[in-house]
């Protein structure tokens, strides 16, 4: 009787575990099918991102391949696929963001080291909406080679693997390829190995010899190989080490722009975006800290929550970085938000027992689920951003030019049929106006097109209000303008990225902004029939 009650038990527990394990499989291919829905919405959701579909394309014709804004291995690796448009870019995207969260389960396992507990960080992390709106953007395509590469070399150097140590700073490299301010991040992480190499009997040479080797690798071999083949074709090439110059000039000047108040930008941008969790996540950083005193104070340190310190102090840096001025937007501090994920189970794992691990990822399952059907209404094909009313408001009205001020649109891509003329960008919509050969450049555009017959729009997009003031009042005199719709900014691109540029431009323009709230649409006529 015993041994049949002692089975069942068994039973019970095994139906329990593969129930959640069922509950998670369905979870996964839930979330895998709903972020593939709907990309065409995303498309060019941020600024930054109309550089790689230009960049990838030049880079399979043999043309101009540049560092792409500090991030060739990004440009590489859309050519391998052939991924030249923004859509096709987009699956990169998304599957960036699948294999981050196989990253983050390998690194909470090593600090954690409970299977379960483990599975909550990605499960928190990819139900964000911050997670949602950044796995539509190239920022997280650097996150895999980051995570997994630092899991493979804190394996590879406890268990003396080599190969899995080499394999890991070579993808550290191609991580910093993908997005060059990593480097700063890793001066952390190379310093937690030093430490693992001098605990293992390893001299500093050894640790130089057998990182940096592998670490360089990818960065000389992309910078050497381009550059002789772009030499060799007769075509023009920046290396990606000009990065680092451009980062070094940034440093020299940033001192003179001290704002101890932009301590409070990450804190206050999270909290905002994941009220709840930030919660948790303060009390478990508390927590930690406690945590790690008495380890200290008892010599009880392991080298995981020395790994963890290192991931986790990344996000003073990138505040201090911020306080000194520079452009340091929330794009900035995703190497360390998945990161912060880990401090809740870490905590709640030392307030129980093992055993009811089980318990606690279940009912993070649910949450799991409760977030995903939040965030349902931003995955349904229902939903439209602002680029489904623009383009709809321009083929509606018929346009054949369509001409613009503000933030590169990238219309060419979404209205193939139309003639796209970029009037100025948001860095320099202060100057373009007032200056006379400018001004008369583009009304000459303007008027040749009208003369011509053709039906010309003009729009303002992500522009000051007074600036578009003086640009009306300067146009006004050779054209009538007329309102066709107004484009609503806040679905136009992912919230979190607005709220960068909110930041960004004053630092651009070292003075306030009144950014207008939606975008505007003009049909632009001559006031005289044939000037």
């Amino acid at each position: 009787m015993q041994k049949l009650n002692q089975n069942r038990l068994v039973f019970k527990e095994k139906l329990f575990e593969y129930t959640i394990w069922f509950l998670f499989i369905i979870f996964c291919l839930v979330f895998i099918a709903l972020n593939f829905r709907n990309l065409e919405n995303y498309v060019f959701q941020m600024y930054d991102s109309l550089y790689y579909p230009y960049s990838t394309k030049s880079f399979l014709t043999s043309g101009e391949y540049h560092w792409a804004e500090g991030k060739p291995g990004i440009v590489f690796l859309a050519g391998l696929y052939g991924l030249d448009t923004p859509l096709k870019l987009m699956y990169l995207y998304i599957w960036s963001s699948i294999f981050l969260a196989i990253g983050l389960f390998l690194i909470s396992k090593i600090i954690i080291r409970d299977i379960y507990m483990s599975l909550i960080p990605s499960l928190l992390w990819v139900t964000s909406e911050l997670c949602f709106y950044y796995s539509r953007t190239q920022l997280l395509i650097f996150l895999p080679f980051y995570f997994i590469g630092v899991w493979l070399c804190y394996k590879g150097i406890e268990n003396l693997e080599w190969w899995k140590y080499y394999l890991g700073c070579f993808l550290l490299g191609y991580s910093v390829l993908s997005y060059y301010l990593v480097v700063y991040y890793l001066f952390f992480i190379f310093g937690f190995f030093i430490y693992l190499f001098y605990k293992k009997g390893f001299s500093l040479f050894s640790f130089i010899f057998k990182t940096m080797v592998p670490f360089l690798l990818p960065i000389i071999l992309l910078d050497s190989v381009v550059s002789i083949l772009y030499l060799w074709l007769g075509k023009r090439n920046i290396p990606f080490s000009y990065a680092f110059y451009l980062q070094y000039k940034t440093l020299c000047t940033s001192f003179e722009k001290i704002d101890l108040f932009k301590f409070f930008y990450f804190p206050a941008i999270f909290w905002q975006w994941d009220f709840c969790v930030s919660i948790l996540i303060f009390i478990s950083f508390l927590f930690f800290l406690y945590y790690l005193f008495r380890a200290f104070k008892s010599k009880q340190i392991i080298n995981s929550d020395l790994l963890f310190l290192s991931l986790l102090i990344t996000l003073f840096f990138i505040d201090f970085r911020h306080v000194l001025g520079q452009f340091t937007a929330l794009r900035a501090y995703i190497p360390v938000i998945p990161i912060m994920y880990i401090l809740i189970p870490f905590f709640i794992s030392k307030l129980i027992a093992a055993k009811h691990s089980k318990w606690v990822f279940l009912a993070f399952l649910i949450f799991g689920f409760w977030r995903l059907s939040a965030n349902y209404n931003d995955y349904s094909n229902r939903y439209n951003t602002g680029y489904n009313d623009l383009t709809y408001q321009l083929r509606k009205n018929n346009f054949d030019v369509i001409s613009y001020y503000g933030i590169q649109l990238n219309l060419e891509y979404l209205l193939e049929e139309k003639e796209i003329i970029p009037l100025g960008g948001f860095c320099n919509l202060n100057s373009i106006l007032k200056n006379d050969q400018k001004r008369k450049e583009i009304v000459d555009l303007l008027k040749t097109r009208l003369n011509a017959g053709k039906k010309v729009a003009l729009l303002f997009f992500y522009v000051d209000q007074n600036f578009m003031n003086f640009a009306k009042s300067q146009l006004s005199q050779l054209f009538s303008l007329k309102e066709i719709a107004k484009v609503n900014m806040s679905a136009f691109a992912a919230a979190p990225v607005v709220n960068e540029y909110l930041f960004g431009y004053e630092i651009i323009f070292d003075e306030p902004l009144t950014l207008l709230p939606y975008g505007l649409i003009y049909s632009l006529e001559l006031k005289n029939e044939k000037l």
